[in-house]
């Protein structure tokens, strides 16, 4: 995989509202302040 397609696909993912982390769908808790995924990506669809 190159650095442009790394990059590409972050893009692309959901950011925690809490901390502005990328949140892969895999993970269950946001990588950078911990909240639970489902509250981080909720609150940004309340934001749109």
């Amino acid at each position: 995989m190159e650095c442009g397609q790394v990059l590409t696909e972050e893009a692309a993912l959901p950011t925690c509202q809490g901390c502005g982390t990328k949140v892969r769908d895999v993970h269950k808790f946001c990588g950078g302040c911990g909240l639970p995924r489902e509250k981080a990506l909720r609150a940004e669809a309340k934001l749109v």
